[in-house]
C-alpha cells in the first residue's frame, strides 16, 4: 500500500486505522453534543414562550393554596440584568433546564414569609459587570 509517496508497512496500518476510527469517533461525540445543547436551548425557550403567552390569561388565586410540581405561580424580572423568566413550582432537573423553580415547603411569593427560588445558572449572565447592591 502506497501511503503519503512511501510504502506503509504492516505496522503502520494499525495505527493508520486506529487514527481514523477515533477521528470519526470523537466527531460523532462532537456532533451529539450540539445536538444535545441545541435540544435544551430551544426546548428553554419554547417553554418560557409558551407560557409567557398563558400567563395572563392565569386566573389569580385567593388565599393560601397548595400548587401542584410543574404549575407556573409567577413571572420574575430582573430589570438590571434584562432578565425576564417564568417561575414555576419545583426544583427537578427538567424544571430548572427550563425555568426558574420554587423550592417546595417554602412560602410562594407574596406570603408574609422569604420565599425561595432556585435555578440553573444559565439563566443569569456573568455578574463581574454589575456592581454589588
Amino acid at each position: 500500500m502506497i501511503v503519503g509517496g512511501h510504502i506503509a508497512t504492516r505496522s503502520e496500518r494499525p495505527s493508520a486505522l486506529f487514527l481514523h476510527a477515533a477521528y470519526y469517533f470523537f466527531l460523532a461525540l462532537a456532533v451529539l453534543g450540539l445536538g444535545y445543547a441545541t435540544y435544551v436551548v430551544v426546548d428553554a425557550q419554547a417553554y418560557q414562550a409558551i407560557e409567557e403567552f398563558k400567563l395572563p390569561t392565569m386566573q389569580p388565586v385567593s388565599g393560601p393554596g397548595v400548587v401542584a410540581e410543574g404549575d407556573v405561580i409567577g413571572e420574575m424580572t430582573i430589570p438590571r440584568l434584562e432578565l425576564k423568566t417564568i417561575v414555576v413550582q419545583g426544583d427537578s432537573n427538567k424544571i430548572l433546564r427550563r425555568s426558574v423553580g420554587h423550592l417546595p415547603k417554602t412560602p410562594l411569593p407574596g406570603e408574609r414569609q422569604r420565599s425561595t427560588r432556585r435555578t440553573s445558572r444559565r439563566f443569569f449572565p456573568p455578574t463581574a459587570k454589575y456592581p454589588n447592591g
